[in-house]
Parts: C-alpha cells; structure tokens; sequence
C-alpha cells in the first residue's frame, strides 16, 4: 500500500518555489501564482472527542474565512487592480492531511513575484475591511457557508466522494458537513480576527505559507527573490532535494472510527 506524505515547513518563513514556463512551453504568455498559507494538519486524528471538536472548530474558521476572503479578493486583484483574469482564493486539503487556504492568480502582464506582493497588500487592508464587520453581517456570512455546506450531492458520484475521501484519510467523519456546520455557528468576530492573524498575516510568528510561481513567456526571473512583509525567504531551487531533507509529517493514528 502506497502511504502519502506531507513535508513539514517551518513557521514564519515562506518557502517560494519558482519554475519558468520556457522549460515545458515556450508559448505560454501567462505567469501564475499559487500561495498556500496552511492552517492546520490531520495528523494524530484519534477517538478523542475533545481533539476532534477542536479539529473541526479550525476547519469551520478555515471555511468562514475563505469565503470571506474570496469577493473581496476578486474584486480587488481582479477587478480594481486588473492583474489578470484569474483570480481564486479557496480552502484547499493537502492528501487529506493538511488544511490550509490558498489565493491562485494568473496574469498575461505581470510576474509572480508582483503578484505575491500584490496578495499579501490584499490581505492586509483586508484586515481593516474585517474590523469594520458587525455581528449581524458576521452571521449573514455564517448563514452562506451553512447552505453550501448542508447542500444534497447532486448526483450519486458526489456523495460517494465525500465518503471515500473520509475513508481514504482514515478520518471516517461521514457526517464531517453537519458539524462543519454547528460549529459555524457560535463563531464571532474576534474568532476570525484572531484566525486571521495567526495564519495569513505576514507579521504571525505562526504562519506557514508556501508560494509556487510560473513565469511567462515575456517574463524573466528577478535577480532577487522579494520577501514580502519582511519575511525570511527560502528559494527552492530542486523540489525533490528539498523534501528528502525536510521532516515529514506524521500520519493520522486513527484505527477505529470516532465518536463525537
């Protein structure tokens, strides 16, 4: 059996892996970016109902704060400062052991490295547009995601795989949405302040952020590597050297399916 693993990264450093699109196709005008700031691991998943319940918690903040982030995040990137036409920001799960959100732009005119910049710009004065969010739009948000997440499949082949997916992770959460959604429920916004600030904010301590960057045809490499907000940068030149030399996250324990 096949087991997958996770790299462990460092908190309060960004690790910036860089390619350039001449080394797969020479045409290709658009540069990309993918920043992936992680929020939380399955690792040690167990019976324990207290460690599950708080799992959960961290999930539905990860859940509330990405939809918040993505209106705003389209409509500055995209719309105001016109970077390119894709912009995406999501919740994304690393092989079912890492949770984290990820903010993916694509333009034809600038570089990734502009584009980093330009996002973490974003999630700052984004910062100051949360502080201005009463209790009532605070649940108007919460209410959003609730539907989303309590919506039937809409067919058999999506309901199945949401369960396979839990069996594949050994999380046997087969009811994950319903308490997805009763932990949205009691959330404030000073959870989501502080979420925010631990996790997305280039001034956390605690924040692990991983930025892939493609660079287009009429672009080139700068002769430095930016850091936004000041942050330690490592340059990863080989990803194969890198993650034989990196710690590997340990694998959820679970062996029996848990109870909350």
């Amino acid at each position: 059996m096949i087991i997958t693993r996770v790299v462990s990264l460092q908190a309060g450093l960004q690790y910036t892996y860089r390619q350039h699109c001449l080394r797969f196709n020479r045409n290709e005008e658009n540069s990309a970016i993918e920043n992936i700031y992680i929020v939380n691991d399955y690792a040690g998943y167990s019976t324990s109902s207290s460690l599950i319940q708080s799992q959960i918690h961290s999930e539905a903040l990860t859940e509330l704060v990405a939809h918040l982030l993505s209106e705003p995040a389209f409509d500055q990137l995209r719309t105001k400062e016109q970077l390119g036409y894709i912009v995406f920001t999501g919740v994304k799960n690393i092989n079912s052991l890492v949770l984290a959100i990820h903010i993916i732009v694509q333009s034809n005119h600038k570089d990734p490295q502009y584009l980093d910049e330009r996002i973490e710009d974003f999630l700052i004065s984004f910062k100051e547009l949360l502080l201005q969010y009463t209790p009532e739009m605070v649940q108007e948000n919460i209410l959003a995601v609730k539907d989303r997440l309590l919506e039937k499949p809409k067919n058999l082949n999506e309901g199945s795989r949401n369960f396979w997916s839990e069996i594949k992770a050994r999380t046997y959460l087969f009811g994950r949405e319903k308490l997805l959604a009763e932990a949205l429920t009691p959330l404030t916004l000073k959870d989501i302040m502080e979420f925010y600030d631990t996790y997305l904010l280039s001034s956390s301590s605690s924040r692990q952020k991983f930025s892939s960057q493609c660079f287009g045809a009429k672009t080139r490499y700068p002769s430095t590597v930016s850091s936004p907000g000041n942050v330690p940068t490592i340059l990863i030149d080989e990803p194969n050297i890198f993650k034989r030399k990196q710690p590997m996250k340990s694998l959820p324990l679970l062996t029996q399916k848990p109870s909350v």
